[in-house]
């Protein structure tokens, strides 16, 4: 999240590059407790104001976006590689440390139906855990061994990193299950061809998560190489955050709930679009498209549209947007959210309502 990462750059005295604020992160990153959906998803609709002027005004739309939300124990079996950086640069500010203490919590919410890998990479790539099943209190116990043997040292080769965790994952491959590597680094590295390489994947089903520490990763490559690899990324700044990463918030990097998501905002009164802030997004005439590749479990999105209404002729309540969203579910089957309607009442007014609620 570019929010996270921002605080985190300030933080360390560095001021945040202008090409690395991104607005969409930004809005995305708050929560604003969207109502818990009946589905896979749920939408709600919300303007700046209930009432607007005949006379015409500018307008804020907002679109919230909720995954369902189950148990953990109710969720979908995994099958996760866990590729982690173990260069020197990662014994800085204890960072190593961050992820053994965060393994420490994911291991002992993990189930016994679920696979478990573990890759670390420098200069080359290593299994220090074959992907296996966790469903003995001793299979638990030599994950941890593994974690706590892992010392920093050495360069950052990416690629072979990652392609180690596909192969992990690839071993225990069932189609039933969340399929998933989470990619850690906090450097630069060898990296030819790793975004197509995730995408290949992505379309065999297995997904990247990407994490990103420090501040010196290549962030491009992190959200690029998840958003080809079907998955999602995060920029990591502490760790409390390392934590709930892995732990109780596990879930959200990588359990999906619906993927390949068409969105379309339609305008169903005379409007100027001034802005919008969302996914992927493209105006053509009185609509916007906006696209995603994943929504997980228990996440949430925000879309935002800035607008100018124009004159109204009559008063009274009318229809001002129309939201919908076709997706496909776990199963690979299409579905359809919407459509949405979002109603707003024109009054006669001279002037405009001021400010946004």
């Amino acid at each position: 999240s570019s929010a996270a990462r921002g605080k985190y750059l300030a933080g360390q005295g560095i001021i945040v590059p202008p090409e690395e604020v991104h607005i969409d992160s930004y809005i995305a990153h708050i929560n604003y407790r969207y109502p818990d959906p009946t589905d896979d998803l749920g939408v709600s609709l919300y303007s700046g104001h209930y009432q607007v002027s005949m006379g015409g005004q500018e307008e804020v739309i907002h679109i919230g976006i909720q995954g369902k939300k189950l148990g953990f124990e109710n969720l979908p079996p995994l099958n996760l590689a866990f590729v982690i950086d173990k260069s020197g640069s990662m014994s800085a500010a204890d960072k190593m440390g961050w992820v053994k203490d965060a393994f420490n919590f994911f291991i002992e919410k993990v189930r016994d139906i679920d696979f478990v890998s573990l890759v670390v990479f420098d200069n080359e790539a290593k299994v220090i855990f074959p992907s296996t099943q966790m469903k003995s209190r001793e299979r638990r116990l030599q994950f941890k061994e593994a974690v706590n043997s892992i010392q920093p040292g050495g360069g950052t080769n990416l690629i072979e990193g990652i392609e180690l965790g596909y192969q992990q994952v690839l071993a225990n491959f069932r189609s039933e299950y969340t399929n998933r590597v989470l990619f850690l680094t906090d450097g630069v590295g060898e990296s030819g061809g790793i975004q197509d390489m995730a995408e290949t994947y992505s379309e065999m089903g297995i997904n990247v998560s990407t994490i990103g520490v420090g501040t010196d990763f290549d962030l491009k490559l992190m959200v690029e190489l998840s958003k080809r690899g079907g998955g999602s990324s995060r920029f990591i700044s502490d760790r409390e955050e390392m934590e709930r990463t892995f732990g109780s918030e596990l879930d959200r990097m990588v359990v999906p709930v619906a993927r390949n998501l068409e969105m379309s905002l339609e305008f169903l009164q005379p409007v100027d679009i001034l802005a919008t802030w969302g996914y992927n997004n493209q105006i053509g005439g009185n609509k916007i498209y906006y696209s995603q590749d994943t929504l997980h479990h228990r996440d949430y999105e925000t879309i935002l549209a800035h607008i100018r209404i124009r004159s109204q002729s009559t008063a009274g309540k009318k229809d001002l947007v129309r939201f919908t969203i076709d997706y496909e579910n776990l199963e690979g089957n299409k579905q359809r959210s919407g459509p949405h309607i979002l109603q707003l009442e024109f009054v006669d007014i001279e002037h405009p309502v001021a400010g946004f609620s």
